[in-house]
């Protein structure tokens, strides 16, 4: 069970936080990294080989990333 949400400025873990819940980083590398540039972690691998983030940007990172997708 991931522990600790990797975006930068984040400091949600599951010990802090028991009731947040925690989101993987998709696997497929075109969405994963448009993904990390939203978080700004360019070096994800550096941290923890499973990123996870926690809800809270996780719902934000989602709504950006359709803003994106809707102007394309």
């Amino acid at each position: 069970m991931p522990g600790i949400c990797c975006a930068v400025g984040c400091n949600n873990s599951r010990q802090r936080n028991p009731e947040l819940q925690f989101y993987s980083i998709p696997k497929e590398l075109d969405r994963r990294n448009k993904w990390l540039a939203l978080i700004r972690r360019d070096h994800w691998h550096t941290i923890t080989p499973r990123p996870f983030i926690a809800q809270t940007l996780w719902d934000h990172a989602r709504m950006q990333l359709a803003k994106l997708q809707s102007r394309h």
